[in-house]
């Protein structure tokens, strides 16, 4: 038997974890910026409405989107006239943070963040402040400091009644706790989050009271329902995305549908190849190969037409684990020679972590076990250098399978236990379930018989609740192997 799926299979699937962009994650940044001009009608300290001006907010918020897709040369010439004309601006001021932390220059951004509530006393701007803070504090790798960040500055929207910055507030929780290994906490986070959007959606009104702050506010009660939808759809991805790392498939497919029909209705196309091919991951899991290889497939063809790179990184990476379960090796390595092709080039570090996952376990399934060695151990390196707790147990667990094949029978316990720790902690049930299933046939190979029987027990009521028909399969004869 074989691990039945890599945790960090999709980078965007999976870890959609795992991916951010630089300021905000795509959950919420379009409904930020779209009601930043409102969030910065604030009074100062001595309670006076302070002014907007057009052409400072025109370039703060060209400035935030550029910094959003990692383009800080680009955004350099707006910052710039901004601080000619409005040095002293709160958006100003938050946009230099912003330079700061993209510079990693963590304590100058968070010096500038905390400035902002020196000059005005307006929750929005402890709030922004906060937010920020937090992430800036996830950049350092401080996650704890970043929750914190992000659960005061929900309590500061709820006081507010600020539904828009609740959404953003909690979607930021959830995608941390989601990278910290906190996936129940991180489901909460996003249930919460489009609990929230689900009420704004019903009253547009809501976002009405922002607009009304201004009685000049164009807002189009069109581009709001809009963005609201988008929201909705990113969170039921997500929710898709952390209810499929906890086992609850059918809650997984129900989420990944919805939020494929309404990308559909938005005519958002990329978003759909990329929920498409997440929900290719959830039948990956449930054995329906020829499924799941369709889902992929079809991902592929959008990402081809709107040469969506990473996409296309993360389809063929799928479709090396796809046939992975298949046992066609050359397949396997073709497909991820292509994603580490794309990945290499974006000099994206997880991803070529994973890269020398796969390529390992392809290596020590042909028995080439020095090769896989040397590419598991490099994984394991490169995701401890990233503190990526989910990469650090994926490589161990393949190197517990490795050391069992080379008859290295305490280094394979080692790694397989800590593998199993960190998944359990996480309580992630497809990793789990894999994990158990291979420290069974290292207690049969051990000649620990009793020992395997009850792994093998435990591993199968969860392919059971994971529907994982191949596993399910595979179990039971090992069973009677016994």
């Amino acid at each position: 038997m074989i691990l039945v799926a890599t945790f960090r299979a999709a980078a965007v699937g999976c870890g959609d974890g795992a991916r951010k962009v630089v300021l905000a994650d795509r959950i919420t940044f379009t409904i930020l910026v779209h009601c930043s001009r409102a969030k910065w009608k604030i009074r100062n300290k001595q309670g006076e409405l302070m002014s907007i001006d057009d052409e400072v907010q025109a370039d703060y918020e060209s400035a935030l989107e550029l910094l959003m897709e990692g383009d800080i040369d680009s955004a350099r010439p707006y910052l710039r006239r901004m601080m000619k004309k409005a040095p002293d601006d709160l958006r100003t001021i938050e946009l230099s943070g912003d330079f700061a932390r993209f510079r990693g220059e963590h304590e100058k951004a968070d010096q500038l963040y905390r400035r902002l509530v020196t000059l005005s006393d307006d929750l929005d701007v402890l709030a922004i402040s906060l937010m920020n803070r937090g992430t800036n504090y996830e950049a350092q790798g401080k996650r704890a400091e970043a929750a914190d960040m992000y659960t005061q500055a929900i309590d500061a929207y709820q006081e507010m009644e600020d539904f828009e910055g609740l959404v953003s507030a909690h979607s930021q929780l959830g995608i941390l706790q989601m990278e910290s290994g906190l996936l129940k906490l991180a489901a909460e986070s996003f249930s919460l989050a489009l609990k929230v959007i689900e009420s704004i959606a019903a009253n547009v009104s809501s976002l009405d009271r922002i607009a009304s702050i201004d009685e000049e506010d164009d807002d189009d009660p069109a581009d709001q329902a809009v963005l609201t939808e988008f929201t909705r759809a990113n969170l039921e991805r997500e929710l898709g995305q952390v209810n499929r790392m906890l086992g609850n498939l059918d809650i997984s497919v129900d989420y990944l549908i919805s939020a494929i029909d309404r990308y559909r209705g938005l005519g958002d196309e990329v978003e759909v190849a990329h929920t498409l091919d997440s929900l290719g991951v959830v039948r990956q899991i449930q054995g329906d190969y020829e499924e799941a290889e369709s889902l992929h497939q079809q991902a592929i063809v959008v990402n081809e037409e709107f040469e969506n790179q990473e996409g296309l990184s993360v389809n063929y990476g799928n479709l090396a684990i796809l046939h992975r379960h298949r046992k066609d090796y050359d397949q396997v390595e073709y497909y991820i020679n292509k994603a580490y092709e794309i990945d290499n080039a974006q000099r994206r570090a997880d991803a070529v972590a994973d890269y020398h996952i796969k390529l390992g376990e392809v290596k020590y399934e042909r028995g080439d076990y020095m090769s896989a060695e040397s590419n598991l151990l490099k994984a394991l390196q490169l995701h401890k250098k990233l503190d990526d707790i989910a990469g650090i147990a994926v490589a161990q667990s393949h190197l517990g399978v490795l050391y069992r094949l080379k008859g290295d029978y305490e280094r394979s316990e080692t790694m397989t236990l800590k593998a199993l720790a960190i998944c359990e902690q996480m309580e992630h049930l497809d990793f789990i379930a894999s994990v158990v299933d291979e420290l069974g046939m290292l207690r049969k190979t051990q000649g620990r018989r009793d020992e395997a029987r009850e792994l093998w027990n435990r591993s199968l009521e969860m392919f059971q609740r994971l529907q994982s028909a191949k596993m399910i399969e595979e179990t039971k004869q090992a069973l009677a192997d016994l």
